[in-house]
């Protein structure tokens, strides 16, 4: 016959329908199971006056969690913030060195602290709590190691700041070479369009028929380092056309490909391109 009695977590009242020795009944409300056969010491058994909407019997003499309010708890799953934290504080690590990992590190200290309140609210639903504190444990040693590093280079070097403006010229000044490069690196695929695929056997013919007003490095005001002369549309995306043979911002060079497009590399990664394309000695930087 139905029986009642009350969850000993939360307090909510659960109907079920058959009460075994070895039933056990999860409780909607808390997720906890219990054994009505146990019985609670508050509330007697006894047949329901009405019956309590949404919640189901359990199943006799199966010995297992029984289906309450419609469907069997589902199994814990885990945070995604928590996993996002964990990542936030790895990338935020070799970022410390140059300043920016501060940045993905805040990040990964909030979106930590909001799965670790979830994963507390959910009472066993989600899980992640490792994966949480561990991304906030690292975004807060990046933070520190910034702090750390910012104060150090203020006292040792009283030009700090003052020379900030300069680097942010830099930035400005390589966001402009790349736009430059770019079409320029249009200029060739337009031409190439009108010439059998063929890109033009030097960067200044791309100026006698109008393509574009100047094919120099807007930064040095120098000619780009030319190779794309017996190059042609279906080369390779990776495939170098052009470089600026001066580095610019942090020490990088400005690079032309044969798909258009235009990107800052460092002169190592550079140079191993250039060997690769069986470019001559003389002309890598």
């Amino acid at each position: 016959m139905p029986a009642q009695f009350t969850c000993p977590q939360c307090g909510k009242v659960i109907t079920v329908a058959f009460v075994q020795a070895d039933s056990q009944v999860i409780c909607p409300e808390c997720h906890i199971q219990v054994n009505p056969a146990q019985g609670d010491g508050d509330r007697p058994w006894g047949p329901p006056a009405e019956p309590v909407a949404g919640e189901a019997a359990a199943s006799p003499g199966l010995g297992g969690p029984a289906v309450v309010g419609g469907a069997a708890r589902a199994p814990a799953k885990s945070s995604g913030a928590a996993v996002a934290s964990m990542i936030l504080g790895i990338v935020s690590l070799p970022l410390s060195c140059c300043g920016f990992g501060i940045l993905t590190a805040i990040a990964g200290l909030i979106v930590g602290v909001i799965a670790l309140r979830k994963i507390k609210r959910s009472r066993g639903a989600i899980r992640g709590r490792g994966m949480a504190q561990a991304g906030i444990i690292m975004s807060g040693m990046v933070i520190v190691i910034v702090i750390v590093l910012t104060i150090t280079a203020v006292i040792r070097s009283p030009d700090f700041f003052r020379n900030m403006p300069e680097s942010f010229r830099q930035m400005r000044n390589s966001s402009s070479q790349i736009q430059a490069m770019q079409q320029i690196g249009a200029a060739c695929q337009s031409y190439a369009t009108s010439n059998r695929g063929k890109f033009p056997d030097r960067l200044e013919r791309l100026v006698d028929q109008g393509y574009v007003t100047s094919v120099a490095d807007p930064e040095t005001g120098d000619p780009y380092v030319y190779i794309g002369k017996g190059q042609s549309v279906n080369a390779m995306a990776d495939t170098i056309i052009a470089f600026s043979e001066t580095p610019g911002f942090m020490g990088t060079h400005g690079v032309i490909m044969s798909n258009g497009q235009a990107t800052m590399l460092p002169k190592n990664i550079l140079a191993g391109m250039l060997q690769k394309q069986g470019v001559p000695e003389d002309l890598i930087p």
